[in-house]
Order: structure tokens, then sequence, then C-alpha cells
């Protein structure tokens, strides 16, 4: 986490103004920009045991060579022939007051 807040402290990003119909504020941080930016330090990985020509055609084939990649989440991420999830939890949010929040109490979403 620390490390995406680094990154996107450094790499402050728009959309393009073309896109913008009014002024925009894009939010601090986010559940999407999080999943997005874990997702791409994965290819990143994934494209440098790949070595200095990566191909396309060879990305299933590094993926299911055993990979097991740190993220910083508490949990490796791990490929193996096999195993294509990559990761087996799922962390559930609600917005609750305009911001994001951990569901860690299922009580008040039982019918």
């Amino acid at each position: 986490m620390r490390d995406y807040r680094a990154t996107l402290a450094r790499y402050p990003s728009l959309p393009p103004i073309a896109l913008t119909v009014t002024p925009y504020t894009a939010p601090t941080y986010s559940a999407a920009s999080f999943e997005g930016y874990l997702n791409a330090r994965l290819l990143v990985e994934v494209l440098r045991r790949m070595g200095a020509q990566p191909r396309r055609d060879h990305l299933a084939a590094t993926l299911e060579s055993g990979i097991r990649y740190d993220l910083g989440t508490d949990e490796a991420i791990t490929f193996a022939p096999q195993h294509h999830q990559g990761r087996d939890v799922v962390f559930y949010n609600t917005i609750v007051d305009g911001a994001i929040r951990p569901i860690t109490d299922w009580s008040g979403w039982r019918p």
C-alpha cells in the first residue's frame, strides 16, 4: 500500500481534457486504481521474467512456470500449471458517506 501511494504521489494523472465534461477532481486513492496498480506490478514482474525479448505467446508459459510474487499485500500471488487464479481472496467494499469502506460485518447485509 505504501508503494501504491508513493507512486500516485509521484505520477498524478487525470483523464484527457477532451473526456471531461465538467472540471474533474480525481480521488486521491481508490479501490479501482489500487487494483490496477497491483495488476500492473504483476505484469511488469512477468515481463521481467520473460527476459529481454518478451513475447505475447510466451505469457502463459511464463505464468505457468510457477510464479510466486509478493505484491506487498500480505499474500503472495501464485501461478502454476493448474493454478490460474493468482489470488484466492476477495475484498468486499461498500460506499459509506461517499467513501469506500471495507465490509467487515455482514450482519447488516442479511435480508
